[in-house]
């Protein structure tokens, strides 16, 4: 699809490069569209992992003072009966969210106080690897499945 933007000398027109710009900005939109789809449901899976007490072993975050309580009472980790609902993407899920470079410190820890919103977090990489989900359509797949498992375990165990 690159291949017809190669030739400079033939195509570099001021509506060449129009066309160009406005193709990238649609790209843009898209990753941005995608990373907030993502990071949404990263956020409501990381709610139901701490709701449900099944908080991977290898996870920590001393910043989340607003999911940390349940881990608190020693329910952090592997432990009992709790083993059931876990997945192989759940250290990913915990660990690939970060917050905005653009919110300073005072407003961080105003926000920090009353809960965080989803649009204070960004995605630690738009590519998959051994600790983030990324943004692909197969992590977008499998994040809205791990959210409808998470939500049937947190069903199951109401009943």
């Amino acid at each position: 699809e690159l291949e017809q933007w190669r030739d400079t000398e033939i195509f570099l027109t001021e509506e060449r490069r129009g066309l160009f710009r406005s193709k990238a900005e649609e790209m843009e939109e898209s990753v941005a569209s995608r990373t907030q789809a993502v990071v949404s449901l990263i956020r409501d899976c990381q709610s139901l992992i701490y709701e449900l007490k099944i908080v991977p072993s290898g996870y920590i975050d001393a910043d989340e003072h607003d999911m940390v309580s349940c881990c608190d009472s020693g329910n952090y980790g592997p432990g009992g009966d709790e083993e059931v609902g876990r997945s192989e993407d759940d250290l990913k899920i915990m660990k690939s969210l970060k917050v905005r470079d653009s919110i300073s410190q005072e407003e961080g820890q105003n926000r920090r106080s009353r809960g965080r919103s989803i649009s204070d977090y960004t995605i630690v990489s738009l590519f998959e690897s051994s600790s983030c989900t990324g943004i692909s359509n197969e992590a977008l797949e499998r994040l809205t499945n791990r959210l409808a498992e998470l939500n049937g375990e947190k069903r199951r165990r109401r009943a």
